[in-house]
């Protein structure tokens, strides 16, 4: 087990977090795979990523002729919080002095942010599932980098493997923007129903003074409206 360095003097975990670990592994494809906090093995180890998630993570690279030495892999928070729980965001920026002196390296242009601690730390958002599919670009180690967010290892353990594809292609997006960049595809915006057609609609219910809708979803093809004796009135805004 590592031992915790001078800098680590000050954060609520230099007494109450197990273990230490500094990052692994080499950025060969420009990406470094960042995930949240050690766990119990990790910390007695003093390496990320040896635990069940580790051996998730490499089920993931596997299929991509890929192995963990192929990426910088570290977590946000450098120790293992009390109970194995989520560190706080203040936990993780008393990491940071740590988080931005290894990805400095100039061979990381991406960052595979894996699980919601991650992506916080990287881009400030919460949320993979809506984030994840995107391509941000934020500032990390005082240089502009690309992150791209996706699920964490240890998630897909808990019935989730039909998202290890989902996984390996983030990966493999990560590493095509370390690589050529990032350039968004134009956005076309389609409008449906037609601006006219939403011009006749305001225009037919311009002096009216109620207006009634039909709401349609998945459940009411099976609903006997007839029950429902009440009818819900909203004014319209002229």
């Amino acid at each position: 087990m590592l031992q915790k360095l001078n800098e680590c003097v000050g954060c609520p975990l230099f007494t109450l977090g197990q273990g230490f670990s500094n990052p692994v592994g080499t950025p060969r494809h420009g990406v470094a795979i960042i995930g949240e906090a050690l766990g119990a093995r990790e910390a007695v180890m003093g390496e990320p990523f040896v635990g069940e998630a580790g051996y998730q993570l490499g089920r993931i690279l596997k299929p991509l002729g890929m192995t963990k030495k192929d990426f910088l892999v570290w977590n946000c928070c450098a120790c293992q919080p009390p109970g194995n729980r989520t560190p706080t965001e203040a936990e993780v920026t008393h990491c940071d002095v740590y988080f931005q002196r290894h990805t400095k390296d100039p061979r990381i242009q991406a960052f595979l942010a894996v699980g919601d601690t991650a992506m916080h730390k990287l881009i400030g958002r919460h949320g993979v599932e809506r984030n994840r599919g995107y391509v941000f670009e934020s500032f990390v180690g005082d240089c502009p980098r690309y992150v791209v967010p996706t699920y964490h290892p240890a998630f897909l353990l808990h019935g989730m493997q039909h998202l290890t594809w989902v996984v390996q292609r983030d990966l493999q997006r990560a590493i095509q923007v370390a690589k050529d960049g990032w350039h968004p595809p134009p956005v076309e915006y389609i409008l449906h129903p037609s601006l006219d057609d939403i011009k006749w609609f305001l225009e037919g219910c311009r002096g009216k003074e109620w207006l009634a809708a039909d709401i349609e979803t998945p459940m009411s093809s099976g609903i006997d409206e007839d029950e429902y004796g009440s009818i819900v009135e909203s004014d319209i805004l002229r």
